[in-house]
């Protein structure tokens, strides 16, 4: 099996690149999506649609996630 990888040099400790990370309005600045739409947002879970493309197909997607405990999870 084929395997691609590619790494930067981020300029910014490990905190503020867990904070963007986690700014859901960041999404599309690092994966392939769009259209990022909020569905629910609990206290620990938000519930978002977008959509994502790969292969040449885009799809929508309706996904959970769930706030990370440092150290944990």
């Amino acid at each position: 099996m084929t395997k691609i990888e590619n790494s930067i040099k981020i300029g910014a400790s490990p905190s503020k690149v867990w904070q963007y990370i986690w700014e859901l309005g960041n999404l599309p600045n690092y994966m392939p999506i769009s259209d990022v739409e909020i569905l629910e947002a609990k206290d620990d879970v938000v519930e978002l649609c977008h959509k994502f493309t790969a292969a040449g197909r885009t799809m929508d997607l309706v996904c959970e996630v769930r706030s990370a405990e440092v150290n944990r999870r």
